[in-house]
């Protein structure tokens, strides 16, 4: 079979599903397949597949670009949220179809992560004769809608000065 044969033919897009929403994503990645398939008689040649929006959304692998008459490719799409939020992108594919040179799927999904938040972020002993002590409550508060886990508590500048007493 050679590509002479479908010279004259139409290719003909078409994309499942035309929606995906991700629903809400607990501090996770998920992935997704989007089908593009060739309906038509002509060979159905992939130009570009992209995303509007990210950095949220991301494409994992895109199959064959070359789609004969009859088959199928695959597309993975991922979505990993960054924050708390309902995340919008449309993953865009263009084609040499004569009458769909694009097609679009909408996607959508709402990130739901932990947020941390520290109080104070930094806190000056000041000046401390040796033997001395100083204390100081460090807020630990998280702001985000999934379970926050704190696993260590860790000195940066590791000179054994600053005792941790609990999480």
């Amino acid at each position: 079979v050679t590509d002479l044969m479908y010279e004259d033919k139409i290719p003909d897009i078409e994309v499942w599903p035309d929606e995906v929403d991700f629903g809400k994503v607990y501090n996770e990645k998920l992935s997704v397949s989007v089908i593009v398939s060739n309906v038509g008689q002509g060979i159905l040649d992939i130009d570009e597949v992209s995303l509007t929006s990210l950095p949220s959304y991301n494409i994992e692998s895109i199959g064959d670009v070359v789609i004969w008459p009859g088959k199928s490719m695959e597309v993975i799409v991922s979505f990993e949220p960054i924050d708390n939020s309902v995340h919008n992108s449309k993953l865009k594919i263009v084609s040499n179809d004569p009458d769909e040179p694009w097609k679009q799927v909408n996607l959508v999904g709402e990130g739901v992560i932990p947020e941390i938040d520290v109080t104070p972020l930094a806190y000056d002993f000041g000046v401390l004769e040796a033997g001395c002590e100083d204390a100081e409550m460090i807020q630990v508060t998280n702001l985000g809608d999934a379970d926050l886990i704190v696993s260590q508590i860790q000195d940066l500048m590791s000179d054994g000065d600053l005792v941790i007493d609990k999480l």
